[in-house]
């Protein structure tokens, strides 16, 4: 990874743009939560129960816990 150079975007005064990568983000989420929920609708699989580890997962993901971190 030392060699490697990650383009990122920049706003008009040269900083880097957080605020278009989380909105880009947050669509593509939107966008994959639509076709997931499109599939389980065709696919009568929206009746279903979440065990308490599966609960405390989302919760945790929703929480901003999901293992996430920075990388130096």
């Amino acid at each position: 990874m030392k060699n490697t150079t990650i383009h990122l975007p920049i706003t008009t005064s040269g900083e880097i743009d957080f605020e278009f990568m989380e909105s880009f983000i947050a669509e593509l989420e939107a966008e994959r939560i639509a076709e997931l929920e499109a599939y389980l609708l065709a696919t009568g699989l929206t009746d279903y129960i979440l065990t308490a580890e599966e609960k405390a997962v989302l919760q945790a993901f929703r929480d901003g816990k999901n293992g996430g971190g920075e990388f130096s």
